[in-house]
């Protein structure tokens, strides 16, 4: 991955985002899309702006549906350059969708590509090609590929791996529990090993029982509707909290105005499931940019943050 390493990145240092989009002949197609927006380019025009982040891609072309919804997925109101991104493992961006709680996020990790080198991942399927393209008012990465639109939580759950969520699968089957016209949620999603501590160890052994209302028992406490927290996040559709690092909430005031500096430590968020009377409590131990779920006290989160369009997915090591 590299950085203010070619003509079109260091020269200009005090043009605007969008000057640098239509000037570089990489991202100019994109930036003449752009000017369908007037509205937004105005926005990555603004000398006094707060500071926008784009993840942008190399070539795009009209086929692509609704050129205010892409852009709103792969623009952010904040500022974040790498040095950011490391403390960020969540990037709100302009896109607001009605299905969600509060603004979506592109989901960003690092990584190290043998192609590439260190760099980071995009929603999974897309990467950062080039970091930190420094403009006036923000900062620019050009990514390999337009990042896949989030599906519901539903499809999110059943595109996980049989090899590991096999059982998970057929009891949401079996139990028809999970919705998707809620508005922003998270999902607990358990290993199959996880259900060993109630007897189930394939999913063939769901189907010999009978008892639909013990399975639907069992999964009610691993979906929380209305609360929607990812590592760095959380909207309960009131006031946007985070477990934001001071990087973070320098990059997010003109955003939510609500950001918590909270880089190193350990913050609890006590969350209602679909089983009255029951609730989980979940904390997030962080360390910059490390980040430990853990979730009543007994559950690990082994992989956080498969970002849903009306939620968010964490794996977990057992059931709740």
């Amino acid at each position: 991955m590299s950085t203010l390493s070619d003509p079109y990145n260091s020269a200009n240092p005090d043009a605007t985002i969008f000057t640098k989009l239509a000037n570089d002949p990489r991202t100019k197609p994109w930036a003449d899309l752009l000017r369908r927006l007037p509205d937004l380019v105005a926005k990555l025009e603004a000398s006094s702006s707060s500071g926008q982040s784009g993840h942008l891609v190399r070539q795009l072309s009209e086929t692509l549906p609704t050129i205010k919804h892409l852009a709103y997925r792969l623009i952010s109101p904040c500022n974040v350059p790498t040095s950011v991104l490391t403390h960020f493992p969540n990037v709100p961006v302009l896109e607001a969708p009605a299905s969600l709680n509060g603004q979506q996020v592109l989901r960003t990790r690092p990584l190290y590509l043998p192609h590439l080198g260190p760099t980071y991942s995009i929603n999974f399927d897309s990467h950062i090609l080039e970091a930190d393209i420094i403009a006036s008012n923000g900062t620019i990465h050009l990514i390999d590929s337009v990042p896949k639109a989030p599906d519901t939580v539903i499809k999110v759950l059943e595109d996980l791996p049989a090899a590991s969520f096999s059982i998970l699968h057929r009891a949401m089957e079996i139990s028809d529990l999970f919705e998707d016209t809620i508005q922003g949620c998270t999902v607990f999603a358990p290993v199959n090993a996880a259900f060993a501590d109630v007897g189930v160890y394939t999913a063939d052994d769901l189907d010999r029982s009978a008892d639909i209302e013990s399975l639907k028992g069992l999964l009610r406490p691993q979906f929380c509707p209305n609360q929607t927290l990812y590592s760095n996040r959380y909207y309960d559709g009131k006031i946007p909290e985070s477990t934001a690092s001071r990087e973070e909430e320098a990059a997010a005031t003109a955003l939510t105005g609500s950001e918590i500096a909270f880089r190193i430590g350990v913050r609890v968020f006590e969350l209602e499931t679909t089983l009255p009377g029951r609730g989980v409590v979940v904390e997030v131990n962080r360390y910059g940019g490390l980040i430990d779920m853990r979730v009543n006290g007994l559950a690990r989160v082994l992989s956080a943050d498969h970002i849903a369009s009306n939620g968010v997915v964490h794996l977990i090591d057992h059931l709740l």
